[in-house]
């Protein structure tokens, strides 16, 4: 292996020499051959004298002058984390795997390497990080060597910390049969109590029966606890179908008033065809709209019957943005614009409006739902992960 050009000298003396071959990659050469296309190259000489006798020699070697390419997802210096999953991707064929290294703190990865092959079908090495867990600070060192002797290195610094779920948690609910919605702060008026649902401690398909065959879901207000401008709703789903089909599965709906019809919200989130779908309505009525089997086409969906999932919501006006999480990871995110409506006070639970009108209008979520929990900000991607992780049921 070499990171240079090759010059090749090639001397074949014989007093009696019939006839000499020189090839290099099967094309006709001379005796001094210059080479500097990367890649491996055969160089192949033969030669006869005139009494029959023959040498034949065969030199296999590569040119190789790009440097290992090095990828370090889930990190960046500077950044803190909530249990990190870190991933080191490495884009080189000749990999020199002794004299290379991966560590964290002194604590070595590269006898970790898995093969991976990339959306173009491109081939990597990685290695996956998952136990850094603990809080303090840590430093990422990598240098990574080929064959050839071409080297990258680099490092960055980041810092782990404790992620408290109840920091900025303003309202939470834990659906325990026979009791109603325990706040941690806010509005205790509770328009449909807790209390009259049924199931296993969870809000049993998000509704209980109404009348005329009508259902209601869990209404309460949130005069102090849950605002258009800013914030975060978590919780835990579980699903009692296959597949949502055409349906749209409320699992939020925030707005004015409880009798408002289905299309008037603020902040809205439901699953449906498209998989999670989290709309947000501004001041002036423009619609934001994030549907996650769209942002990524088969790789999003969540709704598998009686498994639990955790989903993440999270808005900000002030900032213009908007994401989904789905299971800790990422599922869409979109830039908003504009004002916030602040008017909208009404929060339902597995449901888009007040029971008692057409089905078609109501559209609750057919499963069971638990703890909900309503933050006061916008939650990043470390720290969606975090609450997944920590209330993982």
């Amino acid at each position: 292996y070499y990171n240079h050009d090759v010059t090749v000298n090639i001397n074949i003396t014989d007093s009696n020499l019939l006839s000499q071959s020189i090839l290099l990659d099967n094309n006709p050469a001379v005796s001094v051959v210059q080479v500097s296309a990367e890649g491996s190259h055969v160089l192949k000489v033969s030669a006869v004298d005139k009494a029959g006798n023959t040498v034949s020699y065969q030199y296999t070697f590569c040119i190789d002058k790009t440097l290992p390419i090095v990828y370090v997802e889930g990190a960046v210096n500077g950044g803190t984390y909530v249990k990190p999953v870190i991933k080191v991707k490495i884009f080189e064929e000749n990999i020199y795997t002794a004299g290379s290294s991966i560590t964290i703190n002194s604590n070595q990865y590269i006898g970790t390497l898995l093969a991976g092959t990339n959306e173009h079908n491109e081939s990597f090495l990685f290695c996956d990080i998952t136990n850094i867990t603990m809080p303090g600070a840590y430093t990422l060192s990598y240098l990574i060597k080929d064959l050839a002797g071409n080297s990258v290195n680099a490092e960055l610094s980041f810092n782990v910390t404790d992620f408290n779920p109840a920091e900025n948690l303003i309202t939470y609910a834990s659906y325990n049969t026979g009791t109603k919605l325990d706040k941690a702060g806010g509005s205790k008026d509770d328009e449909t109590p807790i209390q009259l649902i049924t199931g296993d401690g969870y809000l049993t398909n998000c509704i209980r029966p109404g009348n005329n065959g009508m259902d209601e879901g869990a209404l309460y207000s949130s005069e102090n606890n849950i605002f258009d401008s800013k914030g975060t709703l978590s919780v835990w789903l579980k699903p009692d179908w296959n597949n949502p089909g055409s349906d749209e599965h409320y699992i939020f709906s925030l707005k004015n008033s409880k009798d408002a019809s289905l299309s008037v919200y603020s902040i809205c989130g439901y699953v449906s065809a498209n998989g999670t779908v989290f709309s947000i309505k501004n001041k002036n009525n423009t619609e934001f709209t994030i549907e996650t089997e769209k942002e990524k086409p088969g790789n999003e969906r969540w709704y598998y019957p009686k498994t639990w999932t955790h989903l993440v919501f999270t808005w900000d006006f002030s900032a213009g943005k908007m994401a989904v999480y789905i299971n800790g990871a990422k599922a869409g995110e979109k830039i908003i614009t504009g004002e916030e409506r602040n008017n909208s006070k009404k929060l339902w639970v597995g449901a888009g409006r007040w029971g008692g009108f057409d089905m078609s209008e109501f559209k609750s979520f057919k499963g069971r739902v638990d703890e909900l929990g309503i933050y006061s900000y916008y939650m990043n991607e470390n720290e969606a992960y975090g609450l997944y992780t920590v209330s993982r049921k």
